[in-house]
């Protein structure tokens, strides 16, 4: 996992999307990405124990859906920084 700085401008969108991380899925709000990761909300992990570096993925709600493999960069209090693994 690179500690550097991000690559590229965020963008702000909002999309709800499904996070899974260690087997389990939890209903988010993706609310800004760059080329390098995104930052997302999710209210139903504020209290689980989330570690940086452990792998997660996401499943955006758009048509197709689509998953995207991620590592999980940081966390405060019931956001995430969310770098794509490549």
């Amino acid at each position: 996992m690179s500690h550097s700085r991000r690559e590229g401008a965020r963008v702000r969108y909002y999309e709800q999307y499904v996070l899974n991380y260690h087997g389990k899925n939890f209903n988010c709000f993706l609310e800004n990405f760059s080329t390098s990761g995104m930052l997302v909300i999710c209210e139903q992990i504020s209290d689980e124990s989330i570690v940086p570096g452990d792998d997660c993925t996401v499943t955006l709600s758009v048509a197709p859906p689509s998953e995207i493999r991620c590592k999980v960069a940081r966390q405060h209090h019931n956001q995430l920084g969310l770098e794509f693994s490549r």
